[in-house]
């Protein structure tokens, strides 16, 4: 996660860990709920497909 911009690494550590729903990020910080979406799939993508790359170097 520490490859993903600060504000999309933000986003999916309060929905993840802090259990947030995209409503409740969305009214904290003030960000459109759809940017918020956006923000939390994007980040989602890039999370898996840097875990689908560690598989394929693993022996």
């Amino acid at each position: 996660m520490k490859g993903l911009p600060e504000e999309q690494r933000r986003m999916l550590e309060w929905s993840l860990a802090h259990g947030w729903t995209h409503l409740e990020i969305s009214q904290k910080t003030g960000a459109p709920l759809g940017t918020v979406k956006t923000l939390i799939r994007r980040g989602l993508q890039r999370v898996r497909e840097a875990l689908g790359r560690r598989r394929e170097d693993m022996p």
